[in-house]
């Protein structure tokens, strides 16, 4: 289960940006969670209160907020949001020739702090 590295290196940035900034206890912290990051929210949910330890987030709580899959075609220019699970094909022109704009990344959109 790679969620648990991914929340203790999370919980580490956090504690760090604690340390410089002076505060001491996360309220609520919000993550974007792309449908293509290859993370499962509900293990997120289960091994969050157990990467948080002791720390500033200890207790806080967890939103989730799923990015949508982003592609941008770069033989007609057209971004679009394909199904998930779809190939990634344009589909404006049906190109295979596209780019993920966004859709795969963990990253914290906000932090409520004390």
């Amino acid at each position: 289960m790679h969620e648990l590295s991914l929340l203790q290196a999370l919980v580490e940035q956090v504690t760090e940006l604690a340390q410089k900034e002076g505060f001491s206890q996360v309220v609520e912290i919000r993550l974007g969670v792309g449908q293509r990051s290859g993370v499962e929210p509900d293990c997120l949910r289960l091994c969050f209160a157990e990467a948080a330890g002791d720390t500033a987030l200890a207790g806080a709580k967890l939103v989730l907020e799923e990015t949508p899959l982003e592609l941008r075609c770069t033989a007609c220019g057209q971004s679009c949001f394909p199904d998930v699970e779809a190939d990634l094909f344009c589909v404006g022109c049906g190109s295979s020739a596209t780019q993920i704009v966004r859709g795969r990344e963990l990253c914290i959109l906000e932090l409520d702090v004390q």
